[in-house]
């Protein structure tokens, strides 16, 4: 039977223990980030995130996770709590055009990604996509 527009969609949970590794290193990063500025985090918070980040890797889009665990806090802090905030839980879409940065290029029928996500994946590693502190900082130290 197809599912019709108002048929909620099935959640998918199974994920490799690879993934579910990466998974937890990822949380508890960003669990010790909340922490040293001083933001509780309890016990249900963590579960939520890590059900959160399970539900978009495994139904919404493939996230890149080693090398978001290899990210700097900013860049990691974005992708988790916009993720944490632009989830329905009721299907695990992303709303509000959210796209995480640690998105995996999507992959057409061939297994192949499209010119368009492989011109973008080449914008993004040609440039420094830092904050204007660690530019000023930066620049300070080649004085």
């Amino acid at each position: 039977m197809p599912r019709t527009s108002n048929a909620p969609r099935v959640i998918k949970w199974g994920i490799s223990k690879a993934d579910y590794a990466l998974i937890e290193k990822i949380v508890d990063r960003f669990i010790a980030i909340r922490r040293r500025h001083k933001i509780v985090t309890s016990q249900r918070d963590r579960t939520m995130i890590t059900m959160d980040l399970t539900a978009v890797h495994r139904n919404t889009c493939a996230l890149r996770l080693e090398t978001m665990l290899a990210a700097d806090d900013f860049n990691l802090c974005h992708d988790v709590s916009g993720i944490s905030h632009h989830i329905n839980r009721t299907n695990a879409e992303l709303e509000n055009c959210f796209l995480p940065r640690f998105a995996a290029p999507k992959r057409n029928l061939r297994g192949r990604t499209s010119r368009s996500d492989r011109r973008a994946i080449k914008f993004l590693e040609e440039n420094d996509f830092t904050t204007r502190a660690q530019r000023d900082l930066k620049r300070s130290a080649r004085r």
